[in-house]
């Protein structure tokens, strides 16, 4: 635990729940007080990455139906936003809309220093130290309703996300059905 180490008075509860996710927290602090980003290992989260257009209308259509401690990160030279989510076995990529990282690491900024412009990257939205991270069916259900409406492509009657079936290799197989009408 950090219980020794100095922290920032800035959301202590999300930096201490982020340093410890690396094998060397105080190495992760270190980093941070060096004003570098630290690499987070993914395995105890992982991340949906989608471009910062769509994350951003993500967030805060998310926030609106549930307000949450969902962490998630802005990388400004990428463009790009990561949402973290609870480990799952399965994967999923999307043309456009997405794509699923479970392996490698995250570099992080430490909470609490959002508004610094220094930092390539900054939290959206800060972790609050509970631990908390969404399903990431949640996150990948709101990023595909998102895409069909920003690329002003017909909405799906339905989206369904389901693992797939039994002896298949470990995906998520994502399909949007929508009804035609007949035009004659």
């Amino acid at each position: 635990m950090l219980t020794d180490t100095v922290l920032p008075p800035a959301n202590v509860p999300g930096l201490r729940w982020l340093a410890n996710l690396h094998p060397d927290p105080r190495e992760v602090l270190d980093t941070w007080h060096a004003r570098k980003l630290a690499p987070i290992p993914l395995g105890n989260f992982h991340v949906v990455r989608t471009t910062s257009t769509l994350g951003i209308l993500a967030l805060q259509q998310l926030e609106q139906e549930a307000p949450t401690g969902r962490p998630v990160l802005w990388t400004r030279p990428h463009a790009v936003m990561d949402f973290l989510v609870a480990p799952t076995p399965l994967t999923w990529q999307s043309d456009g809309a997405g794509q699923l990282l479970k392996d490698g690491s995250l570099e992080c900024p430490p909470p609490g220093r959002a508004s610094d412009m220094r930092w390539p990257s900054r939290w959206a939205a800060q972790p609050d130290g509970s631990g908390y991270l969404p399903d990431m069916r949640e996150i990948v259900e709101a990023l595909l309703r998102l895409y069909h409406q920003e690329a002003d492509r017909p909405e799906p009657e339905s989206v369904e996300v389901r693992p797939p079936a039994a002896g298949a290799a470990a995906a998520f197989f994502v399909t949007a059905r929508r009804v035609a009408a007949d035009v004659h």
